[in-house]
């Protein structure tokens, strides 16, 4: 099944868009598995590619984001059926991550990342804005988010 999957991503038959989840123990040096949700447009060879990932640890994430308490997205398995309890997506620029094209493909092909559901377009909204309300970014960095959003250049 991941094999068929593979290849349909190397050709362009199921592309990597935004909403694009997967499993895996990121970000790096994480001890356990997260969701993690691509949040770039479109993504190709030469993309890095950005994403988000999902943690079951409210009371940590309240308490890191007590000074930028809009940035963070609360959510249910009402608003994503995977999910078996409350979850969050810390979005402020402390919590965006990167990997390039051949580290998720080699993490889908080696089994070390898994491809889960992709989540809806609602989820994808509220990340969006909570990065928009986020005291982290700067005004260029949410005007080209996600699109041109680039954190080294500053």
């Amino acid at each position: 099944m991941i094999k068929g999957l593979i290849d349909l991503i190397k050709t362009g038959k199921y592309p990597i868009k935004q909403g694009f989840t997967f499993m895996a123990k990121l970000p790096e040096g994480s001890d356990r598995n997260h969701y993690c949700i691509i949040i770039n447009k479109k993504v190709t060879k030469h993309t890095t590619i950005f994403y988000f990932f999902m943690t079951s640890q409210g009371e940590k994430v309240k308490l890191r984001m007590r000074n930028d308490k809009k940035a963070f997205v609360s959510l249910n398995s009402t608003d994503y059926k995977p999910l078996t309890k409350p979850t969050f997506i810390q979005c402020d620029k402390g919590h965006i991550f990167s990997l390039d094209y051949s580290t998720l493909i080699n993490g889908l092909e080696s089994g070390n990342y898994t491809k889960e559901e992709n989540v809806d377009s609602s989820i994808i909204t509220k990340i969006l804005s909570a990065v928009n309300l986020s005291k982290t970014y700067t005004f260029e960095e949410k005007k080209n988010f996600p699109d041109n959003y680039d954190p080294w250049d500053e």
